[in-house]
């Protein structure tokens, strides 16, 4: 039977009320660690997190890595500002961490930064945030370098510097920061901040990478499926996204997606989408909506892909707003 296009059922789906409706999506894990994602809810004595990991072996040997530096134990007296901010005490632990983030503490300079940064306990600032980093990491605090770099490089709270962004990431990297390690691989990608380099972006996304990162795993896979740095490879692109999308990474998720439409894999693709749909991610959403649209991989239908398209739209994703004014050029006059 031919497809029924979505601008000659659209009318009568609205006329006769149907409703759209969306799927829930549940999440678990068999005692293998195998993960699942079904419409039903789990069954008895499934896992909601997965079992220990067994180590997972990366498809090419990896370059040597730098030893990671470990954080020393906080002093005595960080301790309580550190205990008050675990449990979410903020305004007691910008009692304890402002005190000594002006003797100099790095440590107290760090999460002070953190906590203007948030407007956790006090009234949101990015420009003392900014200022608090920079202290910080001019006291050798690394997460504080890598979160100065985010900051120069975003134009948050100091002047937009893509160069010293690099310089304070490059620090943070060197000293097994995975985030830091991510956001330099990228500046080499991207020619921000430093001449383009692919080799180097790819050594730092695999160092990340190899931690454990999922963004890390996500940009290794992209690497691999478009060549950058390394021969182009969809086998080695899917394992990477896999190793990111298992852990949750909605971009991830339609990474390896798209390789399995590439594929031919419909039924394979559009799972994944579901799942990156149903975080809330606008990408997966739309994609999720073109496969209901068309009827690639899922049976059509014409208001699930209206409904996806408009939640896609609402955060600003040009796709999906494109796709929605073609739609109300489709609609009938007395449905506008």
């Amino acid at each position: 039977m031919r497809a029924v296009t979505l601008a000659a059922v659209l009318a009568g789906l609205v006329l006769a009320g149907a409703p759209a409706f969306a799927q829930d999506v549940h999440r678990w894990y068999d005692a293998d660690g195998n993960v699942h994602y079904t419409q039903q809810p789990p069954p008895p004595g499934a896992l909601m997190s997965p079992p220990p990991p067994v180590p997972i072996v990366p498809p090419a040997p990896p370059p040597a890595a730098p030893p990671l530096v470990r954080e020393t134990p906080p002093a005595a007296d960080l301790a309580p500002a550190l205990e008050a901010y675990r449990r979410g005490d903020y305004a007691t632990a910008l009692e304890f961490l402002r005190p000594l983030a002006e003797q100099g503490d790095a440590g107290a300079q760090a999460r002070l930064a953190e906590l203007y940064e948030r407007g956790a306990g006090v009234e949101p600032d990015v420009a003392q945030a900014a200022e608090w980093y920079r202290k910080a990491a001019e006291g050798g605090d690394a997460t504080a370098q890598q979160q100065l770099g985010s900051m120069l490089s975003a134009g948050r709270g100091v002047a937009r510097d893509p160069a010293e962004a690099v310089a304070w990431w490059r620090r943070a990297a060197e000293r097994g920061v995975a985030a830091a390690q991510v956001a330099l691989g990228s500046a080499y990608h991207d020619g921000a901040g430093v001449l383009p380099d692919a080799d180097a972006a790819v050594e730092w996304w695999r160092r990340a990478a190899l931690q454990g990162f999922p963004p890390a795993q996500e940009r290794l896979g992209f690497a691999y499926e478009h060549g950058v740095g390394v021969a182009r490879s969809d086998a080695d692109a899917r394992h990477w996204y896999l190793v990111a999308a298992e852990q949750g990474l909605a971009r991830a998720q339609v990474g390896v997606a798209d390789l399995y439409r590439k594929s031919r894999d419909l039924a394979e693709a559009v799972r994944w989408y579901r799942v990156a749909a149903a975080q809330g991610y606008a990408p997966g959403q739309h994609a999720l909506a073109v496969a209901y649209e068309t009827g690639g991989g899922v049976k059509q239908d014409p208001m699930e892909a209206l409904r996806l398209y408009r939640q896609a739209a609402a955060q600003g994703f040009e796709p999906a707003q494109t796709a929605l004014a073609r739609l109300e050029r489709a609609r009938p006059p007395v449905l506008r």
